[in-house]
């Protein structure tokens, strides 16, 4: 037993004296399995009991606590004291009207709004009018402290925290009266006299585009005339919240009636464009006299203020006589040019143009009903040779001329050419040949007795005178015959004695020639 502890603290010993790597070395397996074992690491250097970290814990709630109801007290006193300053004060950011109150007592506010409203003026302006009035000519009375009354009763101090930063008008709270009838008189008498120089609005409508010859809805337009209520609305705005001034706008303008989304435009155009569908071309022979189409028919066509739309018969009737005066040529003036040259206006006769005037009316009417299009033929009681146009020469190339002024007449042919011609001796100056568009009639004869009209207070003819050759063209009292009573011809016999009782004289020979070329329904120019 000795032995054995004596070796084994002796193999101690030499443990402690060997390094340390030898001793990892040397060392028995189990000590080796304990150097490999994981070794715990503890957060803190110091290990806590249970009891111990709740005691902590408790320090720190305790600790939280207090600092909690620190703030809390803090946040309650200044509420409390938010809560006594807008009791006496109002919100920043508040205004009565245009009197800006903010942090003002009751006293202070119920001053400065009593003083502004002594002292008011307000000022209209806008869109061209300019009124001045004061709260004197208004008859502004303000109850200055009933409105500050009613302005605190619409303030809560308790959710002060919420309202103080928010902008407020309590302009509703004001306590006034003003003479809204003397504001009126006063807006009336300026507004109307504004409006005898201004732009009335006008309502949507329908127009004619002549450029797409059709129908067209047009927009309203405002205009810059003012609407009297509208402006006194704004006046008494502007007077309700003390503003100095009261702006004019364009919602203060007169405004259209009919707008032009008004579906009952949209109708009306369909039925004004139905109404114009007619494209005619109106003609005399080869000539036009007129047209009827939509530039034409437009006018006709009326909107009433129920926006349905109606035909203007009156201006139609009108179009139709119109028409059928310019095409009426028996008697109407006519200017042409003769082969010669000479430029020649002549009126009267009884030759020309006649339109049935009736016919025309009922066949324009029912051709417009139908929508029809192309040349219209105008309907005639009386036609002529030929047409070139309103107030221009309405017989064809064959002709006699008779100038008066020149004491000379020529036949012309079909082709236009003067195929005869001769001097003559036309009416005393008591008994003038008569001017104007004849024909030949039936009278023509070869041989013939002329016989005057008994003169005054006598039954007898005036004169029985055989000629050879009679181609009368007024009636059968007027026309060419041969006068072999005549020694010359031509010049100025007929002035100085030797004119005829209106007929146109021609020598024999003429007169043969002559009688050989016109024919019954030729026409008769006689002219000065």
């Amino acid at each position: 037993m000795r032995t054995s502890q004596e070796a084994f603290v002796k193999a101690k010993k030499r443990k402690k004296r060997m390094p340390a790597e030898q001793q990892a070395e040397t060392a028995a397996p189990a000590e080796l399995e304990a150097v490999e074992a994981p070794i715990e690491v503890s957060d803190s250097a110091e290990q806590l009991s249970p009891e111990e970290k709740k005691l902590r814990t408790r320090a720190v709630l305790k600790t939280l606590g207090i600092a909690l109801g620190a703030i809390l007290a803090t946040l309650l006193t200044i509420y409390l004291a938010g809560c006594i300053l807008f009791a006496l004060c109002f919100y920043p950011r508040t205004n009565l009207g245009a009197l800006d109150v903010s942090w003002m007592t009751r006293g202070r506010a119920t001053a400065a709004l009593q003083g502004a409203a002594s002292s008011y003026q307000v000022k209209a302006e806008g869109k061209g009018l300019s009124v001045d009035f004061s709260g004197k000519d208004v008859g502004l009375d303000l109850d200055a402290a009933k409105s500050v009354r009613n302005a605190r009763a619409n303030i809560s101090v308790w959710e002060w925290p919420a309202q103080v930063f928010e902008k407020r008008d309590l302009s509703a709270s004001l306590d006034y009266t003003y003479d809204e009838a003397g504001v009126s008189k006063i807006v009336q008498d300026q507004v109307q006299a504004f409006n005898k120089s201004a732009v009335q609005p006008t309502n949507a409508t329908i127009l004619f585009n002549k450029a797409a010859r059709t129908f067209q809805v047009k927009s309203e337009q405002v205009g810059t005339a003012l609407d009297q209520g509208s402006v006194e609305k704004t006046i008494g705005t502007a007077i309700s919240a003390l503003k100095p001034v009261a702006e004019i706008t364009d919602r203060d303008l007169l405004q259209p009636t009919i707008p032009v989304k008004d579906k009952r435009l949209a109708v009306a155009r369909t039925d004004a464009n139905a109404l114009i569908k007619t494209d005619l071309t109106l003609k005399m022979k080869d000539s036009v006299v007129a047209t009827l189409g939509p530039v034409e028919i437009a006018p006709w066509v009326k909107l009433g203020s129920d926006l349905k739309v109606s035909f203007d018969d009156a201006a139609y009737s009108a179009w139709i006589e119109q028409v059928v005066a310019a095409c009426n040529t028996v008697k109407s003036e006519r200017t042409y040019t003769r082969a010669d040259g000479k430029v020649i206006t002549v009126s009267g006769g009884s030759y020309g143009w006649e339109i049935d005037s009736d016919a025309f009316r009922a066949s324009i009417r029912k051709s417009m009903a139908a929508g029809q299009t192309g040349v219209f033929a105008m309907p005639v009681t009386q036609e002529g040779s030929g047409f070139e146009g309103i107030g221009k020469r309405d017989w064809g190339k064959r002709y006699c001329d008779v100038d008066l002024t020149e004491q000379y007449a020529r036949f012309y042919d079909d082709t236009g050419a003067c195929v005869w011609e001769s001097p003559i001796v036309s009416g005393r100056p008591s008994l003038k040949t008569p001017s104007g568009v004849y024909k030949v009639n039936r009278w023509m004869s070869s041989p013939a007795t002329l016989v005057g009209d008994p003169l005054p207070g006598q039954t007898e003819p005036a004169y029985r005178t055989k000629v050879s050759y009679w181609m009368p063209f007024v009636g059968g009292s007027v026309g060419l015959h041969d006068a072999t009573w005549q020694s010359s011809f031509g010049g100025d016999r007929w002035r100085t004695g030797h004119g005829s009782h209106g007929c146109v004289n021609l020598p024999l020979s003429k007169a043969r020639e002559l009688y050989a070329l016109i024919k019954v329904g030729d026409v008769v120019v006689s002219h000065y």
